[in-house]
């Protein structure tokens, strides 16, 4: 089915369902990211590493999604959406379950950096996806379901992984989330429809956007901003322990958001 016949299929309705689905994609993108921080002093203690080491799981993640995206955007802007969004999903599956099931530190770096890489062209790509799937006027509602994700995950889905792997042990939270990551890309195989790419231009390009001041402030008070809520985030468990908050780090992260 063509971009064009899917946006006037759409054109008189909104297609929760989709939608819904697409915004799980970012909800296990930035539990993904982030489900280390909630369990550092087990990873700690299970591969016998110090607590910078364990933050470096979070750390060179976001790294890597930084470095990476705009490269590796532009390299894929041809891909077929559908087809490029099922290889990150594959990305992410793999990188957690490996990571659960292996106890060499290096390669558990290497498979954090791999799923980061997977962020970073998850992230942009799958908004302008789901505007391609709904007419004009639905694009802002497109957006703040998809995206909705992201803070689902960070408030709910946090929490719930956190306890999950105090209760079953850590191995059991990354293997168990990438089974559920493949559970995702099953249903998007069937369900997402197929979206052709876009040719590379100049004005198409990532890097364009970089020779606008305005999206370079922007870009700016954006790395302040994350980089301030991940070092909360990596660190988090053992700022709970140092001043014994009430309910633990399921509460800290609720209250956290």
């Amino acid at each position: 089915m063509s971009t064009e016949n899917i946006s006037q299929k759409n054109a008189s309705f909104f297609p929760w369902l989709i939608m819904i689905l697409m915004s799980s994609v970012t909800f296990v993108g930035i539990l993904s990211e982030l489900m280390p921080s909630g369990i550092l002093p087990l990873m700690m203690a299970d591969l016998n590493i110090s607590e910078m080491q364990t933050g470096n799981l979070v750390g060179y993640y976001a790294i890597a999604s930084a470095i990476f995206a705009i490269p590796l955007i532009s390299m894929t802007m041809q891909f077929n959406r559908k087809h490029l969004l099922l290889l990150l999903l594959s990305g992410f599956a793999v990188s957690n379950i490996v990571v659960g099931l292996i106890d060499n530190y290096n390669v558990i770096i290497f498979l954090r950096i791999i799923g980061g890489i997977c962020a970073g062209v998850m992230w942009p790509m799958i908004a302008a996806y789901g505007m391609r799937l709904v007419d004009e006027e639905h694009h802002g509602k497109a957006i703040a379901v998809i995206m909705a994700g992201t803070t689902l995950g960070i408030s709910i889905g946090m929490p719930i992984m956190t306890t999950i792997g105090n209760e079953y042990g850590w191995r059991s939270e990354f293997t168990g989330f990438g089974l559920v990551i493949i559970a995702i890309a099953v249903i998007s195989f069937f369900a997402l429809p197929s979206a052709p790419g876009e040719k590379l231009t100049k004005s198409s390009s990532p890097f364009a956007v970089l020779t606008n001041p305005a999206v370079l402030v922007i870009l700016v008070l954006t790395l302040l901003g994350v980089t301030a809520h991940y070092g909360a985030y990596v660190y988090i468990t053992s700022l709970v322990e140092e001043i014994g908050l009430a309910g633990g780090i399921e509460s800290a992260l609720l209250f956290l958001v």
